[in-house]
């Protein structure tokens, strides 16, 4: 038999600037993801590579400049056994599922990789929405000031309570 899994749906669920982030520090070697399927789930272009252009996919999907990723599906399927040799460089998987079972009863076993979501907060359930990512607003302050028409201008602020935040979008 062979076996494809599918599921194409929902491509923002678990998205967020946070895997941005996550993303920008593992391309500066700041800190690298410690899994092959954090790296699959990054790598949305589909280039086998982690660079600025899947950073650039997430962004235009969070953006809504794009509905879904334009070469991968919002989920990907590996076998449970597959092996990496390397982690950072997991290019030897497969997507298709070759197996011989012998009864209907048998199991295949399979990892399902949100693509784009590196922090691993998507929902895999089938009837869940995403939920909103904080429940907080941003206080934002700007000084009173005047200016002149054609005027270039540099418009200082401040943010009150950025106690862990990464990113903003």
């Amino acid at each position: 038999y062979t076996i494809k899994p599918l599921r194409n749906d929902n491509p923002l669920n678990g998205i967020s600037t946070a895997d941005i982030v996550k993303i920008q520090k593992h391309i500066l070697g700041k800190e690298l993801m410690d899994s092959p399927y954090k790296i699959i789930a990054a790598d949305v272009n589909n280039s086998n590579s982690i660079t600025t252009a899947d950073i650039s996919e997430i962004r235009k999907l969070i953006l809504g400049v794009i509905p879904t990723y334009s070469k991968v599906p919002s989920w990907k399927f590996v076998p449970a056994s597959t092996e990496f040799e390397d982690i950072q460089f997991p290019w030897n998987y497969t997507t298709d599922f070759i197996a011989k079972m012998k009864s209907k009863s048998e199991k295949i076993n399979f990892v399902a990789i949100k693509m784009g979501d590196v922090n691993e907060s998507a929902i895999s359930d089938w009837t869940s929405d995403i939920k909103e990512r904080t429940s907080r607003p941003l206080m934002i302050t700007v000084d009173n000031q005047f200016f002149q028409k054609d005027q270039n201008i540099s418009i200082p602020y401040s943010v009150k309570d950025l106690v862990s935040m990464e990113g903003i979008q």
